[in-house]
């Protein structure tokens, strides 16, 4: 892993004396997030991401993020460890071009491109963000994906056209959800066409023990996504993200699916007279949730062995962002959240008859408005169903500033 670091660093050094002549274009993104729960604890979140272009044929990418916890204990514990770091991204790309292809060879360290996010689509085709605004995050442009991985290797990408984008992935894979080690590919196909876009991945990951040879497989898993908006976004769509993370093989002969892996967002999307009306069904991993804003779950839910890592629920989104006062943009609206923290699709049924459940009725009006160049918002989360036991983190107050650089 080491090696392979220092030689990804290497390559980011040489490519970029070899371009020292080309004046780079940049353009990048800041966020930060405070986060206040009760009894007082006080949280914060913020990432940098930049993108460096040198000409038409060579970029670089980095994007990294802080996560600062118990602030409130600075001055009490001064040496305490209360803050991480994390590379989300950090790729380099070369670029060209034959009669009906654009070509992209990246080499990269991090997430890149996650199956169930739609940052392939953003970038291959430049469509705005289409995640559901209940699956918000403050952890970087990729924002929080379904099922996120982490690893070292390079990808393929072409683009057929305006409508039509492949993708071929090999690296070396630290999967967050099951915590294994593989050797990971992937392959992935997107479109986008009037009132439809769509990006389909499947891939093999080969798992080897850490104690082990490199070549003593393990297991295969398999692993597949789709992320689909079909529909006037004008008037109505509907927004489906869907897929399993971990299909195991193992050498022995048997066939396992990691429940836990198992990801589900079906949303229709109605925009009535500036309103935007979003109900939706889910169920997402514990990884997944850990970098969003407005689905948590507590603690003592993932440190019980008698409960899956993962949330299914439902929510009902509505909000308004064309609404002005004094020239300034606003937009309002509140996300209304049912979750079953500790159940996934295939243990959902078992917990409810057992009572093994941890309901949560979650109440999260916001406001954001256009501020200092940037955009400002501000949020509440209030869990009705466990206000009496207040150390669950039912009551949250968020506060926000992104701004593109």
């Amino acid at each position: 892993m080491k090696k392979l670091t220092v030689l990804l660093s290497a390559l980011f050094l040489s490519a970029s004396a070899a371009q020292a002549v080309i004046m780079p274009d940049f353009s990048g993104d800041i966020g930060l997030l405070g986060n206040i729960t009760l009894p007082v604890s006080l949280d914060a979140q913020t990432y940098l991401a930049g993108q460096l272009n040198f000409g038409d044929h060579f970029l670089i990418r980095g994007e990294f993020a802080v996560e600062a916890t118990k602030l409130q204990n600075l001055i009490s514990e001064p040496t305490a460890i209360n803050a991480t770091f994390n590379i989300r991204e950090l790729s380099l790309t070369g670029t060209f071009s034959t009669p009906h292809m654009v070509h992209y060879l990246t080499a990269f360290l991090g997430e890149y491109e996650p199956t169930g996010s739609d940052i392939f689509l953003r970038r291959q085709f430049g469509i705005n963000n289409m995640l559901p605004a209940l699956t918000e995050s403050w952890f970087g442009v990729n924002g929080a994906s379904a099922y996120p991985t982490y690893g070292i290797g390079g990808a393929y990408a072409g683009k057929i056209g305006d409508n039509l984008a492949i993708g071929t992935y090999v690296f070396k894979n630290s999967d967050i959800v099951s915590s294994s080690k593989s050797i990971a590919t992937n392959f992935r196909l997107g479109s986008n066409l009037t009132n439809f876009c769509a990006d389909l991945s499947a891939g093999m990951n080969f798992i080897y023990s850490t104690d082990t040879s490199f070549f003593s497989i393990d297991e295969i898993s398999l692993h597949f996504g789709l992320t689909m908006l079909a529909g006037n976004t004008n008037v109505f769509c509907v927004f489906v993200e869907a897929g399993v993370g971990d299909f195991g093989l193992s050498t022995s002969g048997g066939v396992n699916i990691e429940a836990d892996s198992i990801y589900l967002f079906i949303e229709p999307r109605l925009s009535l007279w500036g309103w935007q009306i979003q109900p939706s069904v889910f169920c997402l991993p514990f990884a997944s949730v850990d970098k969003m804003v407005f689905l948590y779950y507590p603690q003592s839910v993932a440190e019980d062995n008698s409960m899956s890592n993962a949330i299914i629920g439902a929510n009902l989104t509505i909000y308004n962002d064309t609404l002005y006062f004094l020239d300034t943009n606003f937009s309002v609206g509140s996300h209304l959240t049912f979750g079953l923290p500790g159940s996934n699709i295939l243990t959902f049924a078992e917990n409810m008859a057992s009572g093994n459940i941890y309901p949560q009725l979650i109440v999260s009006p916001f406001i954001s408005t256009g501020f200092m160049g940037g955009t400002a918002k501000a949020a509440v989360s209030v869990d009705l169903l466990n206000l009496a036991n207040i150390k669950s983190g039912s009551l949250r107050i968020m506060i926000g500033f992104k701004t593109s650089l």
